[in-house]
């Protein structure tokens, strides 16, 4: 039977998206947040529609499994380097922003993001414990998500901070940080799911790196408060 404790997981993820929304809103309208979220709606609504294609079908096909993760990481990774850092610069190039807005919009980004995906998973935790479902999750898992969640979110402020600032100085080549910071994130993800066991044990452990560029992000975030401010 499903352990109710999961639920606190989908809340804690939902608590990721609300929280830094209600402390950054002093310093920030709240249209910056919005973009930010809409920003990252466009951009998952296009992944979505590459989704849809026969194209992991066809790499199957075509090459062995090992083969086909690194293809595929490869492909994930650039395209959430290129897609969501691309829209945050189109964003960007038509809304000034400072610093704070720059957080607050990379707040609104990954806030969003971190909000739906509690919401996903406590309704379909509280789905499985309505309809005593028999299948079983480790409760000790639940600390795992609301991790990943609170450092992909200082990963997503660095990125749109950094496009941000890429294009007030009019130098690309912090853009281009900015796809190949995101990229390697998702790129691993693959690989990871293919060689770490789902085990509460393995579960942790493919938090690590998000926890190592979460860390990155933030320590970038503050390095580009320094210059911006």
């Amino acid at each position: 039977m499903t352990s109710p404790y999961l639920l606190f997981a989908g809340i804690g993820m939902m608590l990721v998206g609300i929280l830094p929304v209600i402390y950054w809103r002093k310093d920030v309208k709240l249209k910056y947040f919005l973009f930010g979220a809409l920003t990252w709606a466009a951009a998952i609504a296009v992944k979505v529609l590459m989704d849809l294609t026969p194209l992991n079908d066809f790499l199957m096909r075509k090459f062995t499994i090992s083969t086909f993760i690194i293809i595929f990481g490869i492909y994930v990774g650039l395209r959430t380097g290129i897609l969501e850092n691309g829209f945050t610069y189109v964003v960007s190039k038509k809304i000034e922003m400072n610093f704070k807005d720059a957080v607050g919009f990379g707040i609104g980004f990954g806030g969003c993001e971190a909000l739906i995906l509690g919401i996903f998973s406590f309704v379909s935790v509280l789905n499985l414990i309505l309809t005593k479902a028999s299948t079983y999750e480790d409760p000790g898992i639940l600390f795992a998500p609301i991790i990943e969640r609170l450092f992909v979110l200082f990963g997503h402020i660095f990125s749109c901070v950094l496009v941000v600032y890429s294009v007030k100085t009019k130098k690309i080549r912090y853009f281009l940080y900015s796809i190949i910071y995101k990229s390697i994130i998702d790129g691993i993800i693959p690989w990871m799911q293919h060689n770490i066991p789902q085990t509460a044990k393995g579960v942790y452990m493919m938090e690590i790196p998000v926890v190592i560029f979460g860390i990155i992000g933030l320590i970038g975030i503050i390095k580009l408060k320094e210059v911006m401010e």
